[in-house]
């Protein structure tokens, strides 16, 4: 009896509706670097700054118990430095890989979620945050969601390197570099799944489509053949009272990309995947995310990724291994909320794509003609003030670019930028 009336009281806090708002401007510019040579795809030594500014509505309705729906109508414009070419890890999670300017509204997430709880279901209340209404949620439950969203809203959540509009911008720290994860262009999905959770254990499982084309927006309609598959294995840790999370992710990808081997037999001088995909070809690999919350407004994390590299990059970005360690410090100036962070990337290809490069061939991001291949290396550094309580957040940037595309002859190159961000 006293846990439902404990649970009748919170549920006179329950709203329906959610609103919120974001607006992310975004300018970078970088020193020039050695490069003796550069192809189509090259991160371009002598250029001016890039802004990118994205702006998002989220909308979540919860109608009844145990439901609700997320609506995210998206604008986004400007673009990144060298229309977000040259580099696996790109510098900024807030470009897209679109080099056209002209801003564009675009639905990023519509998605439905719907909770079974588990044995005698306790609930708790939700916070009112983006994308979530302030509902009464089961502690544990099997949670089932369909619709159009991104697989990083369900899979390698990480409390401390996982958001571009408020942690660190780079794209292998935003994400896990080695997971090739299902997106479109502008980074979402369609597809469905479920999530598990019960204690200090959480399985995530899902299936989407994939673009039609490398990179692209329009999804290929052939599931039967083309189709992505993820699953998770999360688990809570305690080391003494420092509590953290390591996650365990499966992906397996299926569509009609084209192998880089087969790609320099048919043209050794210039090698083309287009030239020799079909819908037979796979990538598979995985992904390791972790952190611990060391007291003191202090964390640290890490996140390790592969993947087998015999065919074409299909989504997210030209990198087959990865491994990402990191720190982050909150604190206080002059009463005002900041944090710094610190993280260092080492990005890697697998011999088919790196002979590929070397050859001559051209991926969506990566091609110069030739290749002198090294691990790109990067070190990003970013301190953040939050102003006006929580709504305006400056977030200056540094990264060190070692070897950018995995090219030894060109670099090092040092990326400068500036981060504004809106949110209420």
């Amino acid at each position: 009896i006293t846990k439902m009336i404990a649970q009748d009281s919170s549920a006179v806090q329950e709203k329906s509706w959610s609103t919120h708002f974001q607006m992310t401007a975004v300018i970078q510019w970088h020193s020039k670097f050695n490069s003796p040579y550069e192809g189509q795809n090259s991160l371009v030594s002598d250029e001016g700054a890039a802004t990118s500014l994205t702006s998002t509505l989220f909308l979540a309705w919860h109608p009844f118990k145990n439901f609700q729906i997320a609506f995210n109508p998206e604008m986004a414009g400007g673009k990144g430095l060298s229309s977000a070419l040259g580099l696996g890890g790109f510098t900024n999670g807030e470009c897209f890989r679109i080099g056209d300017p002209t801003p564009t509204v675009y639905l990023a997430r519509l998605v439905a979620e719907y909770y079974i709880p588990l044995g005698h279901a306790t609930y708790e209340l939700s916070a009112d945050d983006v994308n979530q209404t302030a509902m009464m949620v089961p502690k544990n439950y099997i949670k089932l969601f369909g619709g159009q969203f991104s697989l990083m809203d369900y899979f390698t959540k990480n409390p401390y390197s996982q958001d571009p509009r408020s942690q660190f911008m780079n794209w292998a720290a935003m994400a896990a570099g080695g997971w090739d994860y299902a997106a479109n262009t502008r980074g979402y999905i369609k597809g469905f799944g479920a999530q598990v959770k019960q204690g200090a254990n959480t399985i995530t499982v899902a299936a989407t489509q994939l673009p039609k084309i490398h990179n692209g927006m329009e999804l290929d309609e052939k599931v039967s053949q083309s189709f992505a598959i993820q699953g998770s294995y999360r688990r809570e840790v305690s080391l003494g009272n420092k509590k953290g999370a390591i996650e365990a992710v499966l992906f397996f990808n299926k569509t009609h990309m084209g192998n880089y081997e087969e790609a320099i037999a048919k043209n050794p001088l210039a090698p083309n995947t287009d030239s020799v995909q079909n819908y037979n070809n796979t990538k598979y690999g995985f992904a390791i995310n972790s952190f611990l919350d060391l007291g003191h407004d202090l964390g640290v994390f890490m996140k390790l990724s592969w993947n087998d590299g015999h065919n074409e990059t299909w989504a997210f970005t030209e990198i087959d291994h990865s491994i990402l360690v990191g720190s982050q410090k909150k604190f206080s100036i002059l009463k005002y909320p900041a944090q710094l962070g610190i993280a260092c990337m080492v990005n890697g290809l697998s011999s088919g794509h790196k002979n590929y490069l070397a050859n001559g061939g051209y991926g969506f991001m990566l091609g110069e003609g030739q290749l002198n291949y090294g691990m790109e290396g990067i070190l990003e550094l970013y301190s953040k003030i939050v102003l006006m309580e929580g709504k305006l957040q400056l977030s200056p940037n540094y990264q060190l670019l070692v070897n950018p595309g995995y090219n030894q002859d060109r670099g090092p190159v040092h990326v400068f930028g500036l981060r504004t961000h809106i949110e209420f």
